[in-house]
């Protein structure tokens, strides 16, 4: 009988290994902008930029790698290690800059990009570089739900950044205050509906000595979902004036800031858990190469999916920062 696992043992210099010359990922980049000054009191800016990832790593292991053994006889199905343009990751964006003295007392300014990150792979987690598994064991997944393109979890549609400085007349011996505002605008990041579903009782084994028993179902596609849309308003003023005794440079300053003046909410980090019969035996088992799962009967969402996952899953409340030093 044919050994099914849910995880591969991975052996470096036995079962896995480099296929000849690997060269680093990277990404090649396209950048057409145009900028005008503002009658000599500011300039603006707008650039695209277009962004196409090449070269990751991948793991191909497939009827034409063979198979290898280790010292105690154990015999594995040999994977390697390859560069490979079957994943993809691409960036679109939009990126406006504007930046104007209104006055000698009064600066305005703000960006704003409006961007897309879609792609089947994102290519990196905090522990660096991964590897794309979609030619591992091919037969057992299909590109449509196991590597569907879709939006990427870096995936943000609108970014802005407006701010205003304003500078109290106050006379010179009173010091100066210097009041600033900030409004922030972050629409939500994709995330998706995916889990483990079982293959292995739909395919005939080509060869393998150990294939996989599961893989990974996206249902309704990458990217499906959103996080909550962010806004926050920052609040600074900086009062700096000349104490008597000390030198004509020297000003002692005080700042505040409050951010998140309004204490607004929402939602930047969810819970994503998804039921399948490989982890809920109520629900009905399906075969992903020719059924279309249907939610509520082969797949059910967690009952904390969209919800935030941890305290820190929440936008950072209001918090006030007060400074106070001397300027030399």
């Amino acid at each position: 009988m044919t050994e099914h696992r849910r995880f591969q043992l991975a052996i470096p210099g036995v079962n896995t290994r480099i296929d000849g010359r690997l060269v680093s990922p990277h990404a090649d980049e396209f950048t057409a902008g145009i900028s005008r000054t503002l009658g000599g009191k500011g300039i603006a800016r707008v650039d695209a930029i277009i962004r196409e990832y090449r070269d990751f790593y991948g793991q191909r292991r497939d009827t034409t790698t063979g198979k290898v053994s280790d010292t105690a006889g154990t015999n594995y199905d040999l994977a390697l290690v390859v560069n490979t343009n079957d994943a993809k990751r691409n960036y679109r964006g939009i990126h406006t800059q504007l930046d104007c003295r209104l006055s000698p007392a009064v600066t305005v300014g703000g960006n704003y990009t409006l961007s897309w990150a879609k792609g089947n792979f994102v290519g990196e987690d905090t522990g660096g570089p991964t590897n794309a598994d979609m030619n591992d064991y091919p037969e057992y997944r299909r590109d449509a739900w196991n590597f569907p393109v879709g939006y990427l979890t870096s995936d943000q549609r609108h970014k802005v950044r407006a701010w205003t400085t304003w500078r109290a007349p106050l006379p010179e011996r009173a010091g100066r205050l210097d009041i600033g505002l900030l409004q922030r605008f972050n629409s939500g990041y994709a995330y998706s509906a995916a889990a483990i579903v079982a293959t292995s009782a739909f395919v005939s084994n080509p060869g393998y000595t150990t294939p996989p028993a599961a893989t990974t179902y996206y249902f309704g596609g990458r990217g499906a979902y959103r996080t909550d849309n962010l806004t926050r308003t920052d609040l600074s003023l900086n009062y700096a004036f000349h104490v008597t005794g000390l030198s004509g440079n020297t000003r002692t300053f005080v700042k505040l800031v409050v951010n998140n003046v309004f204490n607004n909410a929402a939602v930047t980090a969810v819970d994503t858990t998804v039921f399948t019969n490989d982890s809920d035996a109520t629900l009905t088992r399906f075969n992903p190469f020719t059924e279309t799962p249907v939610e509520g009967t082969h797949w059910r969402k967690g009952p904390d999916f969209g919800r935030p996952v941890a305290a820190g899953a929440y936008q950072a409340a209001r918090s006030f920062n007060v400074a106070v030093g001397v300027r030399f």
